[in-house]
């Protein structure tokens, strides 16, 4: 399970809550940070806040901190859906109207490229409606910190 700590907003709806999230990095405990490319992006992006909706079985007031839990199962999910269905459908695209049009210029192969993109964009959005109500897919209050 993947684990994040933040402050609870408010309500979201029956057994729901919103909750504030920093993004966290190892940098600061690292002895190599001074060379690293990874500390350096972290330095320069800051600590963004996440607001994300989460299951509660407990009521819970604002300001009070929490730990979030989410199955990495459902993280790794998620990402392909958001990241590899478009990638997967540009790939797919291009090399398509490749091997269809065999030698033709760019322009067509860039527009079926682009084409395939979107149709990954509508496919991940599609599966992202799909799941959004299932329990298994939230992050799930653990515990008041």
């Amino acid at each position: 399970m993947i684990v994040a700590r933040g402050v609870v907003l408010g309500s979201a709806g029956p057994e729901r809550v919103w909750v504030e999230t920093r993004r966290e990095s190892g940098c600061d405990s690292c002895s190599a940070r001074a060379g690293c490319g990874s500390a350096l992006i972290g330095k320069a992006l800051g600590a963004r806040a996440h607001r994300v909706a989460a299951l509660a079985a407990q009521p819970l007031a604002a300001g009070e901190r929490v730990e979030l839990g989410l199955e990495e199962g459902a993280l790794l999910v998620g990402s392909l859906a958001v990241y590899g269905l478009p990638l997967l459908g540009l790939l797919l695209g291009a090399i398509g109207g490749e091997l269809a049009l065999g030698g033709a210029s760019e322009a067509p192969l860039v527009a079926l490229g682009a084409l395939g993109f979107a149709a990954g964009l509508a496919g991940g959005r599609r599966f992202s409606r799909r799941i959004g109500g299932e329990r298994r897919w939230q992050p799930v209050v653990l515990r008041r910190l």
